[in-house]
């Protein structure tokens, strides 16, 4: 059985957030499918900020700052991320998660397969990381990141099987959840 990284990830209405005992939760839990970096992603004053390295979640935890704590548990939304390596380089940052191109900020778990292909299609943007995940920011660039329904048409390109979630660095409080393929 393959092992495929974990995701995972909060969304709160009204003034109910996690807290760091329930993210650290999530981070441990999510590094049974992935040990070879972690990440996390949250917002802070209406930005979207994160964190990553190329170790295991237990050891991310530590590694983040009260400040980081504060604003992760007083964040309406948050992504985190455990990563099994695959293709793209653990120790160059851009390919550990979350991942970050094109005004997007995307985890995903599963396999883009036609990574390369969308690359060689639009030419006109630069690969900014070799992990197949930078495909997901590539198609998302394309499609207005207001419209929920452009959005998914563009996600429809994807080839191979993922579970998502995309958020746009200009609609901070807007996140896209999907999956494509047989995960």
């Amino acid at each position: 059985m393959d092992i495929i990284c974990g995701l995972g990830g909060w969304y709160c209405w009204g003034q109910v957030r996690p807290s760091r005992t329930i993210i650290e939760g999530l981070l441990k839990c999510n590094e049974l499918r992935g040990t070879d970096a972690s990440g996390v992603a949250y917002l802070k004053d209406e930005e979207i900020f994160f964190y990553k390295d190329a170790i295991k979640a237990s050891d991310l935890i530590g590694r983040l700052s009260t400040d980081d704590w504060l604003a992760m548990v007083s964040s309406p939304i948050g992504l985190i991320h455990a990563r099994a390596q695959t293709k793209g380089d653990k120790l160059k940052s851009v390919n550990n998660h979350p991942v970050i191109g094109f005004g997007w900020v995307v985890v995903h778990n599963g396999m883009v397969t036609n990574d390369d292909d969308l690359y060689t299609y639009y030419k006109d943007q630069k690969r900014f990381a070799e992990v197949d995940t930078s495909a997901i920011p590539l198609i998302l660039s394309k499609a207005d990141p207001a419209d929920p329904a452009s959005i998914a048409e563009k996600l429809t390109i994807l080839e191979g099987s993922a579970t998502l979630a995309a958020w746009h660095l200009q609609h901070p409080m807007r996140l896209t959840l999907a999956r494509f393929g047989h995960n």
